[in-house]
């Protein structure tokens, strides 16, 4: 600093920079619905956000659901969820997001899987032969078929 007149002096400035602080990102919890015993992907991520904008990844999920279904990661990295055989109702299954910086958050999908469509039955048209005045016995149901094979 000079005063004009002659007079200096000389002063330190320090500047410390903080590390930046990270903010957890925010899983938001999703849900689905699907047929019976059909699997269905899910993109978790999609709703999911970071205050800074850091890319999230999925760190871990639970392979198993609640109620028996069972959880993959696909090659693009969403979730596929497959109900266990016959299952209708709705199943839970939690995965957790990290944001590359130590931050993480952990929602949870909730998945309706839906009972199954009934298809109606095929009824065959049924002929038999028989002579005067005799009696002849017709299994009606012998030729008839029902999809889910119901009785």
């Amino acid at each position: 600093v000079n005063d004009g007149n002659g007079g200096t002096d000389t002063a330190t400035v320090t500047v410390t920079v903080e590390e930046p602080v990270n903010t957890n990102p925010d899983a938001v919890d999703d849900t689905r619905t699907t047929g019976f015993n059909t699997p269905v992907t899910i993109n978790v991520l999609g709703n999911d956000t970071d205050p800074e904008n850091d890319p999230l990844d999925i760190t871990t999920f639970d392979e198993n659901s609640a109620n028996g279904g069972t959880v993959a990661r696909s090659e693009n990295g969403q979730l596929i969820y497959t109900p266990a055989a016959n299952f209708t109702g709705t199943d839970t299954f939690n995965y957790t997001v990290n944001d590359g910086n130590g931050g993480t958050d952990t929602a949870t999908v909730t998945v309706t899987v839906e009972e199954p469509v009934n298809t109606n039955p095929d009824a065959v048209d049924d002929t038999r032969t028989t002579g005067f005045n005799t009696p002849v016995t017709i299994n009606v149901l012998g030729n008839d078929t029902d999809p889910e094979n119901d009785p």
